[in-house]
């Protein structure tokens, strides 16, 4: 039986794994690190099987990881031809995993034996297949039990992998004037970017969200603006129909169907200072592969004054921008 190599079982190798057996796929799965660091059995360190394979994948999305095992790949005597690259989770199993296999009229090792070294057409394939089906949006409990088991939403706000994103929303803020700017943060969250307002000073701010947990964190962490954290549904705010120089929403379009309709809700004129992803996680309805993408979506409804790109790792990045309401 032909049969699908996969080096490399962290994060990304995992989730090319279960493409391939949602796709019913036969596959050897080699990584010397994490056989030895886990205790499944599925993992080998079988070189020789390796070298049977007649596709293998190298799965990370680390760089100098993927030339050690290009180079491993060399050292084994396995033919260039017949090595990929997956860099990303780019599969989104939570939801295709029962309808994947309608877009593959061909098997697995077939269409990535016709593939790019870096696999441009199975990344548009899932690309296609995520934006056709039908995503539901994750319920209040969802993100309860993200902010109460992530490790992340406990950190100080300097820790924290968007740090560099919210200095860019901060320098925008203090070029308005941080006395004068009266902002609501929807989708506030655990308060860490409301921290950083906090320490610089701003005077007016309203954060609303729909996590007890989240709000429950932001409370604790600035005591004195508690009652600024609001527990609220974006859909039925009427947070919207007062006036506020700068509305934040960082990381809330790419999770709601009706995101079009929360930004044409805000009063014209308005400055928003916003953000999405271009990476697929399980709460995400859509994603945005550029910066075309999310001028294509919004541009009817606010003007783009400036984006930032905030690179996360090597394929994972942020884009956060500054615009103003039509």
């Amino acid at each position: 039986m032909n049969k699908i190599g996969i080096l490399g079982y962290g994060k990304v190798g995992q989730n090319f794994y279960a493409l391939c057996k949602d796709l019913d796929a036969c596959v050897y799965v080699y990584d010397d690190f994490y056989s030895t660091n886990t205790n499944s059995s599925m993992i080998g360190v079988d070189e020789k099987e390796l070298k049977k394979c007649d596709i293998v994948v190298i799965c990370t999305a680390k760089e100098s990881l993927r030339e050690d095992f290009f180079i491993k790949t060399i050292t084994l005597g396995i033919e260039e031809k017949k090595v990929r690259f997956y860099t990303e989770c780019f599969y989104a199993s939570y939801c295709l995993k029962s309808s994947i296999k309608k877009y593959f009229t061909h098997s697995l090792i077939e269409f990535l034996s016709k593939d790019t070294a870096f696999l441009a057409e199975l990344k548009k394939i899932l690309k296609i297949a995520f934006e056709d089906i039908p995503k539901v949006e994750e319920k209040v409990n969802f993100y309860d039990s993200v902010y109460t088991q992530n490790e992340m939403y406990f950190k100080d706000y300097t820790q924290s992998p968007y740090y560099l994103g919210w200095k860019y929303a901060l320098k925008i803020l203090q070029d308005y004037g941080l006395k004068k700017a009266k902002i609501v943060d929807i989708g506030c969250g655990n308060g860490a970017f409301a921290k950083m307002l906090y320490e610089n000073h701003i005077c007016s701010y309203t954060g609303i969200d729909f996590s007890d947990e989240g709000l429950k964190i932001a409370r604790k962490n600035i005591p004195s603006w508690a009652n600024f954290f609001i527990k609220e549904n974006i859909f039925e705010s009427k947070i919207f129909e007062k006036s506020y120089t700068h509305i934040i929403i960082f990381e809330i379009l790419e999770h709601i169907h009706k995101d079009i309709e929360i930004l044409s809700k805000i009063k014209p004129k308005t400055a928003i200072i916003g953000s999405v992803p271009n990476f697929y996680s399980q709460s995400h309805i859509r994603i945005f592969e550029d910066i075309q993408e999310i001028k294509k979506r919004y541009e009817s409804i606010i003007d783009f004054l400036d984006f930032f790109e905030l690179k996360l790792n090597q394929n994972s990045k942020i884009f956060y921008f500054h615009a103003i309401k039509k």
